[in-house]
C-alpha cells in the first residue's frame, strides 16, 4: 500500500534567490511558516520548525542547492517514521515556481494536517514577499489597544473601578476596532464579551475563536464610571510602505517632530521637582517616563540594526529598572533628559534614511519596520506624554 503524499505548487512574484532563502534563513522562516526555527542549510545540516500550537518538526537536509532545490528529512510530533519533502525552484516569467513535494507520511491524519500546514505556509510565502503582509496578522481581527499596565485589584479600586484587576489602556491605533468603539487613553478594561480582564494575556483569551466582522461587548471604566461599548472587530490596517529609505525619515522626522512640540507643550514651565515626583505611589514620574521613551527609542535602533543583519530580535528592554535609572543617573535634569530623547529620536531617523536596499527590497522585513516605526511607536509615544501631563498636573496641586 503506498503512503500518502503531497503535491502543491505556488508562483511568487519574487527571485528564486529570495524564496530560496524564505526556506533557508531562521528569521525568514518565522515571517510566513513557523513561529521559530533552528536551520543549518547545508547537507545533513539539521531544522526544526515549531509552531504556537505545540507542533513541531525535525529532520536532516539532504540536498541543498542554492536558489535551485532543497531536500530534507521530516519528522513531526507524535509521527513515528521520517518522512521526505522535495521543494525545487524554477522560473516563471518574472517570479518562480515553488514545487514542494512531501512523501513517506505515515497516515492520512498526518498528510491531511501537513496539506493544510503547507497550502496556509505556501499561500502566505507568497503574500510576504509580494506585499509584505503576513495573513497570519493581517487576516485575523485586531482590537488596536495600546497597553499600558496590569493592575491589582487594589489599584484598579484606586483608579475608580471595583474591586477586581483591570488593564490600564494607554490609548488606541488609528482606525483599529478599538478607536471606532471610543476607548480611550487611561480607560481602565475590565470585561471582553464576558471574559475577566486582569492581565494583557486575558485579551488574547477573549478573541481566541473570534472572527473579523464579530461584535464583541467590552466593559471599561473612564473616571470611575463603567460604561460599555460594542466592539466590532476589524483587521489590521495594512501599513502604506514608503517608496525609499528616504522617504521613510522624511515621515518618521515630521512624525517626531509633532510628538517634539506636543512634548515642550507639556513641558513648559516644568520643574525638576515637578518632573520627579510620581503622581500616586507605585506610578511613573514624569522623569520615569522620559527614561521609558529613551529605550524604547534606542530598542528601535537596535530592532533595525538587527534587521539589517538579518536576524531578528527576541526581547523588548524597555521597562527594566536598571535601564531605567542608568538613564536617570546620566541624565539629571528635565532638560537633559528631553535633549537626550530628542537626540535619539534624530539617531532613528537618520538609521532609517540609510537602510540597504537588501533590506528594503524584503518587504515583509520593510514592512514590519513601517507598521512598528511609523505606526505602533508613535502611539504608543502620544499614550506616555498624556501620561507626563497627567503627573504633571498631579505635582502641581500637591504642591
Amino acid at each position: 500500500m503506498n503512503s500518502p503524499e503531497i503535491m502543491l505548487e505556488q508562483v511568487i512574484q519574487s527571485t528564486a534567490e529570495t524564496v530560496y532563502r524564505a526556506f533557508t534563513n531562521e528569521a525568514a522562516l518565522t515571517t510566513w511558516l513557523c513561529q521559530d526555527a533552528l536551520i543549518a542549510a547545508q547537507p545533513h545540516g539539521r531544522l526544526y520548525l515549531y509552531w504556537p500550537q505545540g507542533y513541531y518538526a525535525a529532520g536532516e537536509f539532504e540536498t541543498v542547492t542554492p536558489a535551485s532545490e532543497l531536500v530534507f528529512s521530516w519528522r513531526g510530533a507524535q509521527e513515528q517514521h521520517n518522512s521526505r519533502v522535495a521543494i525545487t525552484l524554477s522560473a516563471v516569467g518574472d517570479g518562480t515556481r515553488v514545487a514542494l513535494h512531501h512523501t513517506g507520511l505515515e497516515s492520512e491524519a498526518a498528510a491531511t494536517h501537513l496539506q493544510a500546514l503547507w497550502e496556509t505556509g505556501l499561500a502566505n510565502l507568497q503574500a510576504v514577499l509580494e506585499t509584505g503582509l503576513d495573513n497570519r496578522l493581517y487576516g485575523r481581527p485586531f482590537l488596536g489597544v495600546i497597553l499600558q499596565a496590569e493592575l491589582t485589584a487594589d489599584q484598579a479600586a484606586a483608579k475608580g473601578a471595583p474591586q477586581q484587576a483591570a488593564v490600564q489602556l494607554g490609548g488606541t491605533a488609528p482606525g483599529s476596532s478599538a478607536a471606532e468603539a471610543g476607548l480611550q487613553n487611561n480607560d481602565l478594561l475590565t470585561h471582553i464579551n464576558g471574559t475577566t480582564i486582569g492581565r494583557f494575556a486575558d485579551i488574547g483569551q477573549a478573541l481566541q475563536g473570534k472572527q473579523v466582522g464579530d461584535t464583541l461587548p467590552v466593559t471599561i471604566y473612564r473616571e470611575g464610571q463603567a460604561q460599555t461599548a460594542a466592539l466590532t472587530l476589524r483587521r489590521r490596517p495594512a501599513p502604506v510602505l514608503p517608496a525609499s529609505p528616504a522617504a521613510f525619515a522624511e515621515e518618521l522626522q515630521a512624525t517626531y517632530a509633532g510628538l517634539d512640540a506636543q512634548l515642550d507643550a507639556i513641558l513648559a514651565g516644568a520643574t525638576d521637582e515637578a518632573a520627579a515626583t510620581p503622581p500616586a505611589p507605585g506610578e511613573w514620574s514624569v522623569r520615569e517616563v522620559l527614561a521609558h521613551l529613551l529605550v524604547c527609542e534606542r530598542t528601535l535602533q537596535l530592532i533595525t540594526g538587527i534587521q539589517i543583519n538579518d536576524g531578528v530580535l527576541q526581547t523588548w528592554p524597555n521597562n527594566d529598572p536598571p535601564l531605567l535609572q542608568a538613564i536617570l543617573h546620566t541624565y539629571p535634569t528635565l532638560a537633559e533628559l528631553t535633549a537626550a530623547w530628542k537626540r535619539a529620536e534624530a539617531e532613528t531617523v537618520a538609521l532609517i534614511a540609510h537602510l540597504p536596499a537588501q533590506l528594503v527590497s524584503r518587504k515583509v522585513d520593510y514592512a514590519g519596520l513601517v507598521s512598528l516605526i511609523l505606526h505602533g511607536m508613535p502611539s504608543h509615544t502620544a499614550g506616555h506624554l498624556q501620561q507626563i501631563e497627567a503627573a504633571l498636573t498631579a505635582a502641581k496641586v500637591a504642591e
